[in-house]
C-alpha cells in the first residue's frame, strides 16, 4: 500500500468531513468548518444576517447622530433604512427610495451589499460545497487503487477477527484437511442455529468415507433432518475457507464443490412448477457433481404422485451411489430401505413418543424408520382435532 498517498487521503477526508455526519445533513453543511475559508465566510453570512444588519444600523446611527434610524423590509423593496423626514442626511450615502407621510426610506451601498450576500449566500454555499466535494471525489477516483487495497486488507482483518472471535466464544475446533475422501465430523453443530437456540444444541456425528459415502436419513417432520444436512455442508465450507468449525473434531478430505437441493419453491413467471424447479435443481447437481463433491438432498420427488416420487428418488440415489460422491440424502420414502447397496448407510432422527405427545430428541440414530409423524406435527401446528381424528382412521386403513 502507498502509505504516503494514503495518509494524504486520510488527512483530506478527516479535515473535510465529520465522521459522525448525519445522513440527513442539509446541503451546504456537509463539509466541516475550517476546510475552506471562502465556504466558512459564506456560512457566516448565511447564519449571521441579523447581526450584520443590526451592526449596520448602529453604524448609521453613530454616523448621522439620529437615534431613531430603523431597518425595515418588504417583499417589493427588500431591506431599507427608514428615517424621519425632518432629519437632513448625506444623500451621497443615503439614496432616496420612497417618501412616506412622516418618513423617508433609503438604500445604501453597504445595505445593498449585505442584502446581496444574504440573498445569494445559501446558493453560493451549496454551489461551492458541491464543487469542493467533486474535487474530493476526483481525488479519490485517481487514488482508487489505494482504497481498494485498503478495503481488501480491512475485509481480511474483519473476516479473520470475526472467525477468531466465534471460534473462541463458540468453542469451535480446528479442522484437519486431507487429500482423500474422508468426512469425519465428531460432535458437529449448526453455526447459525446454535446461536439462536435457547437450549443447548444437540451435537451429531457424520462419518462418510470412500467405502461408505452415503447417508440415507429418514425420520419425523421437525426432527432435525434439514438442520443436520445443512450443518455438515456449512462445516465443509467453513473448513475449506480456513475457518475453525463448530464441532469437537473435523477431519475432511478436500471437496471440490458443495451442492444442495433444499426447500420448495415455484417460478410461475417462467412457467415452472414447484416440481419442475426441484427437478431443474437436481439435474444441475447430477450434471455437475464429481466424486470429490458433497451433495445434500433434502427431500426429492414430493411434487408428484407417490409412485413417481419414490421411483425418481430411488434412481437418483442409485446414481449418487455409482458416482461415489459424499451424499446426505433425506427422505420420507421409507421404500428406499429396500435399496441395499454397499456404501449406503441408513440413519434416522430419533423421536420419543409419550402420552403427552412427541419429544424431538434431535439425535441421529442407526437404521431406517417408517414413521414420519406427519399427523402429530399437523396437530402441533393447530389442525382441528376432528381432521386429525379422521386422518388417523384413514391412515390405519392404509396401513
Amino acid at each position: 500500500i502507498d502509505n504516503e498517498n494514503l495518509k494524504k487521503i486520510f488527512n483530506i477526508l478527516q479535515s473535510a468531513f465529520d465522521e459522525n455526519l448525519s445522513i440527513s445533513a442539509e446541503k451546504g453543511s456537509i463539509i466541516k468548518l475550517g476546510y475552506n475559508e471562502e465556504l466558512d465566510n459564506l456560512r457566516k453570512t448565511k447564519y449571521s444576517r441579523r447581526s450584520l444588519l443590526n451592526n449596520l444600523v448602529t453604524e448609521y446611527k453613530e454616523l448621522t447622530g439620529i437615534p431613531t434610524i430603523r431597518l425595515s423590509k418588504t417583499k417589493i423593496l427588500g431591506y431599507f433604512i427608514e428615517i424621519n423626514s425632518k432629519h437632513e442626511i448625506d444623500r451621497n450615502i443615503f439614496r432616496h427610495c420612497q417618501t412616506k407621510k412622516h418618513s423617508i426610506t433609503y438604500k445604501t451601498e453597504k445595505l445593498l451589499d449585505i442584502e446581496y450576500k444574504i440573498n445569494t449566500a445559501e446558493k453560493l454555499t451549496v454551489d461551492l460545497e458541491d464543487q469542493l466535494i467533486l474535487e474530493i471525489v476526483d481525488m479519490l477516483l485517481k487514488n482508487a487503487y489505494i482504497l481498494k487495497e485498503v478495503a481488501y486488507v480491512q475485509a481480511d482483518i474483519d473476516v479473520c477477527s470475526s472467525i477468531a472471535y466465534l471460534s473462541k466464544t463458540r468453542n469451535y475446533c480446528r479442522p484437519t484437511l486431507f487429500d482423500d475422501h474422508r468426512f469425519d465430523i465428531i460432535g458437529g453443530r449448526h453455526a447459525s442455529v446454535e446461536v439462536f437456540q435457547e437450549d443447548q444444541f444437540i451435537e451429531n456425528d457424520c462419518i462418510l468415507s470412500e467405502q461408505k459415502p452415503i447417508y440415507v436419513i429418514t425420520g419425523a417432520n421437525m426432527g432435525g433432518k434439514s438442520t443436520y444436512l445443512r450443518q455438515n455442508a456449512l462445516i465443509a465450507i467453513m473448513a475449506q475457507m480456513g475457518s475453525f468449525v463448530p464441532a469437537t473434531k473435523a477431519d475432511i478430505g478436500i471437496i471440490d464443490a458443495v451442492f444442495a437441493r433444499i426447500g420448495a419453491s415455484d417460478d410461475i413467471t417462467r412457467n415452472r412448477s414447484t416440481f419442475m424447479v426441484e427437478m431443474l435443481e437436481t439435474a444441475h447437481i447430477i450434471n455437475s457433481a464429481t466424486q470429490r463433491s458433497l451433495v445434500i438432498i433434502d427431500e426429492i420427488g414430493r411434487g408428484t404422485n407417490t409412485k413417481d416420487g419414490v421411483s425418481i428418488a430411488w434412481a437418483i440415489l442409485k446414481y449418487f451411489h455409482k458416482l461415489n460422491c459424499k451424499t446426505l440424502f433425506s427422505t420420507h420414502f421409507y421404500e428406499l430401505k429396500k435399496l441395499k447397496l454397499d456404501g449406503i448407510v441408513s440413519k434416522h432422527m430419533l423421536v420419543r413418543e409419550t402420552e403427552n405427545g412427541l419429544i424431538f430428541v434431535y439425535r441421529l440414530g442407526d437404521g431406517y424408520t417408517d414413521k414420519s409423524y406427519g399427523l402429530q406435527v399437523a396437530k402441533i401446528a393447530g389442525i382441528k382435532e376432528e381432521i386429525i381424528t379422521d386422518a388417523n382412521i384413514k391412515l390405519l386403513s392404509l396401513e
